[in-house]
């Protein structure tokens, strides 16, 4: 049984299936938010409660055919840990509609699934998660520019423009709202317009902040991402497929009938 476990689950039939309900209830899932009749919300539901199944369907097989190794590969626990969440009851004990609410909203990490269903998307989130300790030393660099922009333009335009830089609250936020690119003519040009030689102030900054450092946490990034793919394509290089597999022991399976064959005839001229 755990052979015929083990094959279901490693076919690519089963995977394809797999996806195609993932899919399936991330549309369902959308749908449900949606102003719709009471009769389609009770069809939606019981989809939804299908897929459910099937995931739940899935896990299982999974464990009983890989046994221990099922939970030594994080992307299982990963669909095991979102297959637990969908599972929680939220109409069955009396909770409050606060804690109900709340324990609906896992259905939403369903749709998640879908990392882990492409490799595509696995290599960027592993990518992402490589890149996070090169990032946040990036984001205390970063910091620490605005930090000292931030005590500069305090010192400069406090009395010119006291709502963006009349402390350095106020100034460590402006200078955020530039780095974002979003509007900083309105915070530069009321400045500049009074004291010209400030566009120098907001040029420097603008360069290190926007253009320099953000581009070395999308270099970071990018750099990771294509690791990631380096690894995953060597796992697939390192671990053939099963039907790979089988082609080998196929090929193995008949060269050791030719040598039977040769040592049976050896045998037979030797008598």
């Amino acid at each position: 049984m755990r052979d015929i476990a083990k094959r279901i689950v490693e076919s690519n039939v089963f995977s394809f299936f797999i996806i195609a309900v993932i899919v399936l209830n991330a549309l369902i899932l959308g749908l449900q938010t949606m102003n719709l009749s009471e009769g389609t919300r009770r069809a939606l539901a019981t989809c939804d409660q299908i897929c459910v199944f099937i995931y739940v369907v899935e896990a299982t097989l999974k464990i009983f055919a890989w046994r221990s190794e099922y939970f030594k590969d994080g992307w299982n626990i990963y669909d095991f840990t979102i297959t637990v969440l969908s599972v929680i009851p939220t109409n069955i004990f009396p909770v409050p509609i606060e804690v109900a609410r709340i324990l609906r909203i896992f259905r939403a990490f369903r749709v998640f699934r879908l990392i882990s269903a492409f490799k595509q998307l696995r290599v960027i989130v592993v990518g992402i998660a490589k890149s996070i300790p090169g990032v946040l030393w990036t984001a205390l660099l970063l910091f620490v520019v605005i930090y000292i922009y931030a005590i500069i333009g305090v010192t400069l335009f406090d009395e010119l423009y006291p709502e963006r830089f009349g402390d350095l609250g106020s100034a460590l936020f402006s200078l955020f709202e530039i780095v974002t690119l979003e509007g900083w003519p309105d915070i530069a040009y009321p400045i500049i317009k009074e004291m010209p030689f400030s566009g120098l102030y907001f040029i420097t900054f603008i360069i290190l902040s926007s253009f320099i450092l953000l581009n070395v946490v999308l270099g970071i990034i990018v750099n990771n991402i294509d690791e990631s793919r380096r690894s995953f394509d060597g796992l697939d290089n390192d671990n053939p497929s099963l039907d790979d597999e089988k082609e080998a022991l196929r090929r193995s399976l008949e060269q050791m009938e030719v040598q039977i064959q040769d040592l049976k005839q050896v045998l037979e001229r030797t008598k």
